[in-house]
């Protein structure tokens, strides 16, 4: 016969008010660094992130769509042959991948391979912080080289053939031999217009090297291939490589494109690849350090709580 155990309306209130008790705390704390939170708990640990990086994207299409505001002078004669820049006469020429394809590739090559790599890993904490320091390069980077490439600028290496000048107009013969003009001579199409006036520094290219190296840089913590206790196999040295190379290649085809110059190529990749740095030391313990390059940084409210637990748990922190 079943034994019947009786529980008292006291002990019964208290059961749940211990309940509502724990759920409450549980609601108003950060989630511990060692468990996959809830959306709610991730999203009030990111929403700033997640808002700053929204602010700072919207900065960055505020200022690709401004006109220059500094008018440059180019110089150029129909009676003189050799006053012409042949640095901005070259045929206009598209690069092979858009602006938009370009960052397609190099934001969502590494998103892709941080997401298959979780079937091995399985470590929420691990991706988290690989693809917002991924959004910290590129959203960064990118936001900074349009400032510079709208205030700064310069003319492409196809300005000419973009500008079909008209030196009939107000903008034409400046200077005291009269061979200085503005880009308001131009006749040709105004978005190929505007771009032609914004080749310093090189926007694919940044995007390239923030993205890829970035990746590298993860590849590298993850395999061990630098700095790691044993040598390590020649396809992981491949591998480590490979996102560098087409970093390169993606540079150095807007070179033979005729889009931008050595120097505004030379530029982007060094404004891409210190935000590549910054963004991933923003997210792991080191860089190089084989030790603890793939080791995450946690908010510093999660990691208080998981003192705490620790502390409750009665073990030693």
């Amino acid at each position: 016969m079943a034994r019947l155990t009786l529980v008292s309306p006291s002990s019964v209130k208290q059961a749940i008010h211990n309940e509502i008790t724990f759920q409450r705390t549980r609601r108003g704390s950060p989630p511990s660094v060692d468990s996959r939170p809830t959306f709610l708990e991730w999203l009030r640990l990111s929403w700033l992130d997640l808002l700053t990086l929204i602010a700072i994207g919207g900065v960055a299409a505020g200022f690709d769509a401004m006109w220059p505001p500094y008018h440059r002078l180019f110089p150029y004669s129909q009676d003189y042959a050799d006053i012409i820049s042949s640095d901005i006469a070259y045929p206009l020429v598209d690069p092979t991948l858009s602006s938009l394809l370009a960052a397609v590739v190099c934001i969502g090559t590494p998103l892709v391979i941080f997401i298959l790599a979780q079937l091995h890993l399985r470590h929420f904490w691990s991706l988290n912080n690989a693809i917002f320091g991924l959004l910290y390069a590129n959203v960064g980077g990118t936001c900074f080289q349009v400032i510079i490439k709208t205030l700064i600028g310069g003319f492409r290496p196809h300005f000419l053939a973009a500008c079909q000048p008209d030196f009939s107009r107000s903008g034409a013969n400046k200077g005291p031999l009269g061979i200085y003009h503005d880009w308001t001579v131009c006749t040709g199409d105004q978005d190929t217009i505007l771009n032609a006036l914004e080749t310093f520094p090189s926007g694919h290219t940044e995007v390239a090297f923030a993205g890829f190296l970035y990746l590298s840089l993860w590849i590298n913590a993850n395999l061990k291939v630098v700095g790691g206790p044993y040598q390590p196999c020649f396809w992981k040295v491949v591998a480590l490589f490979t996102p560098l190379l087409a970093a390169v290649l993606m540079a150095g085809d807007l070179q033979m494109t005729y889009n931008h110059h050595w120097a505004d190529v030379i530029m982007g990749a060094a404004i891409g690849s210190s935000f590549a740095l910054v963004g991933y030391k923003s997210m792991f313990v080191s860089v190089f350090d084989a030790r603890t390059n793939d080791v995450v940084l946690h908010r510093r409210r999660t990691v208080l709580k998981s003192r705490e637990d620790t502390m409750e748990n009665g073990e030693i922190v």
